[in-house]
């Protein structure tokens, strides 16, 4: 019963926090188009993404060292436990020192890309600036941060993450308001997220007292560098884009792309917010060894991504040309309006979130080593699409580049789960996928007629209620839908709720 309590605790904090999270992204980049310019957009977006694959620095390791606290959370082992927080913590101090290299190849390559826009101080002071947040959150937050999520304690640091994102953008709609230096703003929003691993610390030391005992010894830690490999591809995979782009075209591309992710990042930290429960909560399934009770959630897990993604993703196709149309309005220096592309970025998204239950449960039981391959042939398929694709096809190329390797480590994840862990039959999957097209069938058919009577383009109060009257209808249909082919996970799910509300009315 308390783990399930922290599953839904661990959820709601969640969703909450991409909420929070998409809203306020879609602030910041607007105001500094509308204040610094296209290029300027392009070089801060450009400049995070080289940035990203600081994500190299933990090799990985960290959610290999997650999937290790989960049996000794479970038996309330406090000496394994401690063994692996301090672990982690060496590992994390000794590449901290790999940052500073690494920006200062960043600052070479980026400055080489744009020296004729840009002078060499501008660059490398606005990197300086907004690699502090990333060296924060990567060596100093770390290590706690995995403890508390492997202890299913997300709703800790989420909570805190949602405080922190509100008062950067306040602060830095301020300074932009006040014509501040793009330096300045960058610099004040790494010098708050500067907070968060400062409250995880205190928390820690103050809550698992029994750490600090055993301080001087040591742990070894299984798949290690099965790890390794995973993570980076995954970094190489999730920044190879714009790595691309920035290569063989130019910041005006850059920030065209980044405008279009700004919605389909936002959609995917929202649809994947259950990710972050789930998998402690699978791992903690997994290593109790209770295989049915993993099945069954997974099951009811995979049904509800698929019914949100093909809700969310199917609006996003018909509203995200309206939508961009409006976040760019009065912004002459680049044509920010590219359906194909943002088709292709959509129905990427879409693969990408039906394959989050099983990239939890993988994550949950630890088999790092046995799916690194996929993960290594995902990023080369990638990488070598979009490079072979970006010359003739420009952003296209780079979408189709992603969308291939998506779809094909999200057949790779089915195959594998058919095989191993719960052993889980095609079947479901494919159910899941036909289910799906008939119900994009309908809402794509809905909002296209919706869109073209109502002319959401027009402005963002008219987005807005063509958005709700759209949504409403798809909602009511994909209800129906599911009550008739998913009977049982409906009830299920309106129980769930059911039985919540009135514990609640109880207390």
């Amino acid at each position: 019963m308390m783990k399930s309590n922290k599953l839904k605790i661990n959820s709601i904090i969640s969703i909450i926090s991409q909420v929070v999270t998409l809203v306020c992204g879609f602030l910041l980049p607007r105001a500094i188009i509308a204040s610094y310019g296209s290029e300027v957009n392009g070089l801060i977006t450009s400049i995070s993404q080289f940035l990203g694959i600081i994500g190299l620095l933990d090799l990985g390791v960290g959610a290999v060292f997650q999937a290790a606290y989960y049996r000794p959370l479970s038996n309330n082992d406090y000496r394994t436990t401690s063994l692996i927080f301090f672990d982690s913590k060496r590992f994390f101090r000794k590449i901290a020192y790999v940052l500073i290299a690494y920006v200062l190849i960043v600052v070479a390559i980026i400055w080489g890309l744009n020296s004729n826009d840009f002078s060499f101080y501008y660059i490398s002071s606005l990197i300086v600036c907004i690699a502090l947040n990333f060296f924060t959150q990567y060596f100093f937050a770390a290590p706690y941060n995995l403890l508390l999520n492997a202890d299913q304690k997300y709703y800790l640091t989420a909570s805190i993450h949602i405080f922190l994102t509100i008062l950067n953008v306040v602060v830095s709609l301020i300074l932009i308001h006040c014509n501040a230096p793009i330096q300045i703003v960058k610099l004040a929003s790494s010098i708050i997220f500067l907070i968060q691993p400062i409250i995880v610390i205190i928390y820690v030391f103050k809550k698992y007292t029994l750490i600090k005992q055993i301080e001087g010894a040591k742990y070894h830690l299984d798949q290690k560098w099965n790890g390794v490999a995973q993570h980076v591809a995954t970094i190489i995979m999730n920044n190879a884009d714009v790595v691309v782009l920035s290569l063989f075209t130019n910041l005006i591309t850059v920030s065209i792309y980044s405008v279009t992710n700004i919605v389909i990042n936002g959609l995917k930290s929202l649809i994947s917010s259950f990710t972050n429960s789930y998998i402690p909560f699978f791992g903690d399934l997994y290593a109790k060894g209770d295989l049915n009770s993993l099945k069954k959630h997974f099951d009811f897990f995979e049904w509800l991504i698929h019914l949100i993604s093909i809700l969310f993703c199917s609006l996003a196709g018909v509203l995200i040309l309206s939508f961009i149309s409006n976040y760019t309005r009065n912004i002459n220096d680049a044509n920010y309006i590219q359906p194909l592309f943002s088709i292709l970025m959509v129905c990427g998204l879409f693969v990408y979130c039906i394959r989050i239950p099983y990239n939890s449960i993988i994550c949950g039981a630890g088999h790092f080593k046995q799916t690194q391959t996929s993960a290594i042939v995902e990023a080369l398929i990638n990488i070598v699409v979009s490079v072979s694709l970006v010359f003739a096809f420009g952003l296209v190329g780079v979408a189709i580049g992603t969308l291939v390797a998506i779809i094909y480590r999200t057949g790779y994840f089915v195959y594998y789960l058919n095989k191993n862990i719960i052993n889980r039959r095609v079947r479901p999957f494919i159910k899941n996928i036909l289910i799906d097209l008939i119900e994009c069938l309908f809402i794509v058919t809905i909002g296209v007629f919706f869109v073209n009577k109502m002319s959401p383009e027009s402005s963002y109060f008219s987005w807005f209620i063509t958005a709700i009257i759209i949504g409403s209808i798809s909602l009511v249909l994909v209800v129906v839908i599911n009550l008739i082919f998913y009977n049982s996970f409906m009830k299920e799910l309106f129980y769930g709720f059911i039985k919540k509300r009135k514990r609640g009315e109880a207390s």
